[in-house]
């Protein structure tokens, strides 16, 4: 057996055992005790699905630690503190694997369907435009220097929904434009 094989079986179990937690908490009421029990599987689960995930970057783990993602996200919205306490750790689990690919690595279908994924469980939550632009495959950060964005559709579609309208992008905006 692989070691993909086992990441992807693995991921897979953790996302089928966290969405049938969140199953089992529509028919549940949960009091303190279970949202601590309830916060210590989580952290777990986020530790061990991005350890997987940061030897294993692939769309079909990429896929599995979205998933997981959401249904983390959602789990957690039962309480505030516990919703706050998973949504940074997801969203530094996610940061950590974008930062640690090697230069020319990113922007692959990866990076953008992670970049989807984080602005889903955190919809505030904003990158710097120059983590944006490398995140999305570019090397080049300096704005002024950019001709060209070598985007695809899919990049197009990404970007724009993670920045929206948010004046801290028009940059970025504007070289979208351009393109």
């Amino acid at each position: 057996m692989t070691f993909d094989v086992v990441t992807g079986y693995s991921l897979a179990a953790i996302v089928k055992a966290t969405y049938r937690i969140e199953k089992a908490m529509r028919t549940k009421s949960f009091d303190v005790k279970d949202i601590e029990i309830l916060q210590n599987i989580l952290t777990i689960s986020v530790e061990v699905v991005f350890f997987l995930y940061s030897m294993d970057f692939r769309v079909r783990t990429t896929y599995l630690v979205a998933q997981f993602m959401l249904i983390s996200a959602k789990i957690a919205k039962i309480d505030d503190a516990l919703h706050n306490f998973v949504v940074s750790k997801l969203i530094n689990g996610a940061l950590s694997t974008l930062r640690s690919r090697m230069p020319g690595e990113s922007g692959g279908i990866e990076s953008l369907n992670l970049l989807i994924a984080m602005k889903a469980v955190n919809p505030s939550y904003q990158l710097s435009c120059d983590d944006l632009l490398i995140f999305t495959g570019h090397k080049e950060i300096d704005k002024s220097k950019i001709e060209c964005l070598h985007y695809n559709y899919f990049h197009f579609v990404v970007v724009l929904y993670y920045i929206r309208n948010i004046n801290d992008y028009t940059d970025l905006s504007y070289l979208l434009k351009r393109n």
